[in-house]
C-alpha cells in the first residue's frame, strides 16, 4: 500500500455482458475455502459497514471453520448461497474475495487445499480477473490466485510460506520476511497478509480498485425521493420508537448530531435506484424520528459520510469522495443550510487516500476535522489533522503517527484552542493499539498516550472506534480487542494528560462484540453502544450462521458494567452511535436489515435510560 499505489491501478475497461443488468450497489462475490479462520468475520463485518451485497459460494454446501476457530466457540460451518456450478455471469458482480483461512497463528499443513483441488473455483477466479474484477486474496489464500494463474508478472505480498508457488507462477513476491504486509494492488489483483491488523485497510483497498473504475465529475440526479421511513416494533419494553429510513439499496447511518429544533441530523450513505456506486445520505428528523427531509450529495464516484456538526445556522458534513478532488480518496466537507440546501463543498488531500472521520468546533470560532491519509506523513495511513476557517479554507494540516497504520476517528476541542484525537495506532508496538493525542492550538503534538487490553487470549490486538470528553478533561475511549475472547467491547477511561485510570473488557463469550460510540452519564460513567454477534442455526430460507444485534452497556464511573442489553431482531442491526438525553434517555444510530425495504436501512431508535 505503497504511496503512490494508484499509478498502479490501470483496470481493464472491458465491455462485459452488456445486455446483462446488474442490481444495484456493489455485490461482493465471496469464495469462502474450508477451514475458514476468525478474520473471516472481521472482513465480513467491515464489508457490511460497507453496504454491500454478498453472495457465497465454495467447493462444498457447508463449510467448516479452521480447528483452532471451531475449539474457541460453539459455531456452525458456513452455508454457501450458491455452487459455485451455478455461478454463469461474472458481470453480475463487482469484485471477487477470498477471505482469510487458518491464521499464522495456528495454520493448517495445506491451506486452501480445497480451493486448489476445483477446476471450478479456479476457473471462477480466472474469469473474474480476466474480465477486470478486482480480485482479493489474503495470506496463504495468495497460493490460490497462483493456481489459478493470475498473478503472472504482478508485484503480490502474501504468505511467504509458499513463495515458491507465488514465483513458480510468474509473480514478483515483495512480503515482509514477518508476514505483515499491507494491501497490495497491482491492476486489479489485491494481495494482502494478516486479516486482523490490516481488516480495514483490506477492504478499503477492495473499494479503491472498485472505484477507480468511476469517472470523476457531477452526477445530474440526486433526487432522494425513494427514501421512504417505517416505524419498527421492539420486543424490548425500553424502546419508546424506532423508525427506518432508506430505499431499495443499501442506506446506512453512520453518525448524527442534534438540531437547533430538537431533532435529528444523521448522516450515512446511500445506494440509489440503479445506482452503482454510493452516495452522501443526509436524513433530517423531528425530536420523535418522523422525517422531515432528506438529501443526498455526491458526484459520479462513491461518496460516504462519517461525521456532521451543528453549526447554528447549518450543518457541516464530513467523509470522503471519489467523485472530486486530487486522489483516489479525498476529505469531502460539505456545508448545508437548515434546509439541507448545499452552500459550498470542499476536497482535502493528496495523490492516495484521504478519509475525513470526525469534526468539531475549536475554541476560537473555528474547525478540525480529522481522519487518515495515505497521501501525506510517513506511515502506511497517518493521523491527518485539518484547520479550517467557517468557509472550509484551510488554515494549517498536519500528520501524525509512525511507520505503520495510525487510523483517527474522533476529534475534541480542548479548553486551550487544540484538541485531542482518538484513534488506533500500529505504529507504536508489535500489534494495533487504543491511541489518544493532544494537539495544541498551532499543530503541535503535546502528548500521545497508547493502550492495551491484556487477557489470556488473542495476540494484543486492539482497534479503537470512539472516544469522547469526560467532564473532569480526560477522555472515554471504546473500541474492541481479542484479549479475551474472540473480540470483546473495551472501554478505557483517562486523565486529562491521557493517563489510563481505568480499563474494562467484557461481551457475549465466545463470539464477538465490537463498541462503536461511547458518551459519558451525569454520574461520571459512560454509555456505551456497539455490536454483539450471534451464532445461529441457518435454514433453507435463512442460511446465515451469525446475526448482529445492537450491545448497550452502562458504566460506572470506576468501570464496573451497571447493566448490559441486546436490542434486535432476526437480521442484522447495528449500532454505530449515541446521544444522551437531558431526561436520561438516550438515541441510538446504526442500520439494520430488518426493514420493509429489504437490505440494509438506516436504523434510529429512542430507548428509556434506567441507572
Amino acid at each position: 500500500m505503497c504511496k503512490n499505489f494508484f499509478c498502479l491501478i490501470i483496470i481493464m475497461v472491458i465491455a462485459v455482458s452488456c445486455a446483462i443488468e446488474k442490481q444495484q450497489g456493489i455485490n461482493a462475490l465471496v469464495l469462502v475455502p474450508s477451514n475458514t479462520g476468525a478474520n473471516y468475520y472481521l472482513m465480513g463485518d467491515v464489508i457490511e459497514e460497507y453496504g454491500w451485497e454478498v453472495t457465497h459460494t465454495g467447493v462444498y454446501d457447508t463449510i467448516m471453520p479452521c480447528p483452532w476457530f471451531a475449539s474457541h466457540g460453539n459455531l456452525y460451518p458456513i452455508v454457501r448461497d450458491l455452487p459455485l456450478a451455478e455461478i454463469t455471469s461474472i458481470a453480475d458482480y463487482d469484485c471477487l474475495i477470498i477471505p482469510p483461512s487458518a491464521g499464522n497463528a495456528a495454520p493448517i499443513p495445506n491451506s486452501n487445499q480445497d480451493l486448489l483441488e476445483s477446476a471450478d473455483a479456479l476457473m471462477l477466479i480466472k474469469r473474474a480477473a480476466y474480465f477486470g474484477l478486482p480480485v482479493y486474496a489474503t495470506c496463504a489464500g495468495v497460493r490460490v490466485l497462483a493456481a489459478a494463474d493470475v498473478v503472472q508478472d504482478r508485484f503480490i505480498v502474501g504468505s511467504p510460506r509458499f513463495r515458491a508457488e507465488y514465483t513458480a507462477a510468474g509473480a514478483n513476491y515483495i512480503g515482509r520476511p514477518r508476514n505483515d504486509n499491507p494491501p497490495t494492488i497491482d491492476q486489479n489483483i489485491i494481495t494482502s497478509a494478516r486479516g486482523q491488523y490490516y481488516n480495514y485497510a483490506n477492504v478499503m483497498a477492495i473499494a479503491t480498485v472498485i472505484e477507480v473504475n468511476q469517472p470523476k465529475g457531477t452526477r445530474n440526479d440526486l433526487r432522494t425521493d425513494y427514501v421512504l421511513t417505517k416505524d419498527m416494533r421492539s420486543q424490548d419494553e425500553d424502546v419508546v420508537w424506532a423508525k427506518t429510513y432508506g430505499g431499495s439499496g443499501a442506506d446506512g447511518g453512520r453518525a448524527m448530531c442534534r438540531g437547533t429544533d430538537g431533532g435529528y441530523l444523521i448522516v450515512g450513505y446511500t445506494f440509489a435506484p440503479g445506482s452503482k456506486d454510493a452516495d452522501m445520505l443526509v436524513v433530517k428528523t423531528d425530536a420523535e424520528g418522523t422525517l422531515i427531509w432528506s438529501r443526498r450529495f455526491g458526484g459520479v464516484g462513491s461518496e460516504y459520510a462519517n461525521a456532521c456538526l451543528n453549526v447554528g445556522n447549518g450543518y457541516m458534513v464530513l467523509g470522503y469522495t471519489t467523485s472530486f478532488g486530487q486522489g483516489s480518496k479525498d476529505i469531502f466537507l460539505v456545508c448545508l443550510d437548515t434546509e439541507g440546501n448545499e452552500m459550498w463543498s470542499k476536497t482535502y488531500g493528496g495523490a492516495s487516500w484521504d478519509v475525513g472521520t470526525a469534526i468539531c468546533r475549536a475554541v476560537d470560532g473555528q474547525y478540525y476535522l480529522c481522519g487518515f491519509t495515505q497521501s501525506f506523513g510517513w506511515g502506511e495511513e497517518d493521523l491527518y489533522l485539518i484547520k479550517i476557517d467557517a468557509q472550509g479554507n484551510e488554515i494549517w494540516s498536519k500528520t501524525f503517527g509512525g511507520f505503520r497504520l495510525d487510523m483517527a476517528n474522533s476529534v475534541h476541542a480542548t479548553a486551550d484552542g487544540g484538541c485531542a484525537i482518538g484513534a488506533t495506532s500500529g505504529s507504536y508496538s508489535g500489534n494495533t493499539d487504543f491511541f489518544l493525542t493532544a494537539i495544541d492550538a498551532s499543530g503541535e503534538q503535546r502528548w500521545r498516550q497508547s493502550y492495551s487490553a491484556k487477557g489470556e487470549h488473542g495476540h494484543d490486538f486492539d482497534w479503537c472506534k470512539n472516544s469522547a470528553p469526560a467532564s473532569d478533561g480526560g477522555f472515554f475511549v471504546t473500541g474492541y480487542s481479542d484479549c479475551n475472547d474472540m473480540m470483546d467491547v473495551v472501554v478505557i477511561k483517562t486523565d486529562a494528560a491521557g493517563n489510563e485510570q481505568w480499563l474494562t473488557s467484557f461481551g457475549n463469550k465466545p463470539f464477538y462484540d465490537y463498541g462503536n460510540a461511547v458518551r459519558e452519564t451525569e454520574d461520571g460513567g459512560c454509555l456505551m453502544v456497539g455490536i454483539s454477534k450471534y451464532m445461529k442455526q441457518p435454514t433453507e430460507d435463512d442460511p446465515r450462521t451469525y446475526s448482529n444485534r445492537i450491545f448497550i452497556a452502562r458504566l460506572n464511573s470506576v468501570g464496573d458494567v451497571l447493566w448490559e442489553k441486546h436490542v434486535g431482531g432476526l437480521g442484522s442491526d447495528w449500532a454505530n452511535t449515541v446521544e444522551i438525553l437531558d431526561d436520561g434517555s438516550y438515541v441510538v444510530l446504526g442500520h439494520t436489515t430488518d426493514g420493509f425495504q429489504g437490505s440494509i436501512d438506516m436504523y434510529l431508535m429512542r430507548i428509556e435510560g434506567r441507572e
